[in-house]
């Protein structure tokens, strides 16, 4: 994006980082990581959403400069949105993570059940909290591809066909497309066809 840093730009990417500074603690992130299946990449939105609101909190003046400086990224198309087509068709992490940092004037859909967890994540305080909520997600999420790919490959869907379990846990579908949309995102398998689930496609504000 433009080179440029306008004042509410610099300060919320100063403020960020000294809500990582202040908030989340040292070494805790590795020793996250070392749980099966968990997501650096989920992980850090949920962490995101928590240290932000505190470090507003500690320094109220802050909130008019992350919602100018999320509106500059926004205009400079930092997420890459413009490439991405309706917002409510991206994954539920993806959406979390722009409701977030983009605020109402996103205007961001949930359903009921993401609604809970939306929730969750406004009102994590420690980072145990963060990490819980995580795997709530992540359990949400595993659900949520599951229901997908054996609404889409029947209920003989073998998951072996499709390994990930090692794999980076924000590895997850986006909504489902129509049948345009979603056959360009198959392929060939052996003996049946495979769902591609690509990786998320908003980079987490480190």
């Amino acid at each position: 994006f433009r080179r440029v840093l306008f004042r509410s730009l610099y300060d919320l990417f100063i403020g960020h980082e000294v809500g990582h500074a202040l908030y989340t603690p040292s070494g805790k992130l590795q020793e996250a990581l070392t749980e099966k299946g968990m997501s650096v990449s989920v992980l850090n939105v949920v962490e995101d959403a928590r240290i932000e609101r505190k470090i507003k909190n500690k320094y109220p003046g802050l909130r008019y400069n992350f919602v100018q400086g999320y509106k500059e990224l926004l205009n400079m198309d930092f997420f890459n949105l413009s490439q991405l087509g309706d917002v409510d068709d991206l994954n539920f992490i993806d959406r979390v993570n722009l409701h977030f940092k983009g605020g109402a004037m996103m205007g961001i859909n949930f359903t009921e059940e993401e609604k809970v967890l939306v929730k969750k994540v406004d009102s994590t305080e420690t980072y145990e909290d963060v990490i819980n909520v995580t795997r709530e997600i992540l359990a949400y999420m595993k659900k949520e591809k599951e229901e997908q790919e054996k609404e889409e490959f029947g209920e003989d869907f073998d998951e072996s066909d499709n390994p990930g379990e090692n794999q980076d846990s924000s590895e997850f579908p986006t909504k489902k497309k129509d049948s345009k949309e979603s056959e360009e995102e198959y392929s060939e398998g052996t003996g049946k066809q495979k769902k591609k689930f690509v990786n998320r496609r908003i980079k987490p504000f480190y």
